[in-house]
């Protein structure tokens, strides 16, 4: 009977320590749970951070490519209007003076206003193409920023 006593009381002194350390296990394990699910919401949190700020940037810059186009191209066909203008002005003049001379010093200068009305707009037209081509090169250049944040 004494054999049976001091085995039970070593099985309920195991079981109890053992008991013991899985609890602290379980709490352990709980704090590693809890501390890696902060660490998870803190990094999706950064990244969404991350990529606002890149589709701020991205937009940003296509904005201002835009409005430099813009501005480009509004310069290029104020240019292009103005000396059409002159062109014209000075084509009108010239054409009176020739038409006082001779009806072919009409036809010479008039010829000469023409061509240069077309070299005129054929400038304002490179001018947009070339406006154009930098709103391209700088959406172009924010979508490889984008790729490059989001990667």
């Amino acid at each position: 009977m004494k054999k049976l006593l001091l085995s039970a009381v070593l099985v309920a002194a195991v079981l109890f320590t053992s008991c013991r350390d899985e609890k602290d296990n379980v709490d352990k394990t709980e704090d590693t749970l809890e501390n890696a699910a902060e660490a998870t919401g803190d990094a999706l949190e950064n990244a969404a951070n991350a990529t606002g700020d890149a589709v701020k940037g991205a937009a940003n810059a296509t904005g201002e490519a835009l409005e430099d186009a813009a501005n480009t191209t509004g310069d290029a066909i104020k240019d292009a209007t103005n000396a059409t203008g002159e062109a014209l002005e000075n084509a009108a003049n010239a054409t009176g003076d020739a038409v006082k001379d001779t009806a072919e010093g009409a036809k010479k200068l008039a010829t000469d206003a023409v061509d240069g009305a077309k070299k005129m707009g054929t400038d304002a037209a490179n001018a947009t193409k070339e406006a154009a081509s930098k709103t391209g090169a700088a959406v172009e250049e924010a979508g490889q920023d984008i790729k490059k944040k989001m990667n």
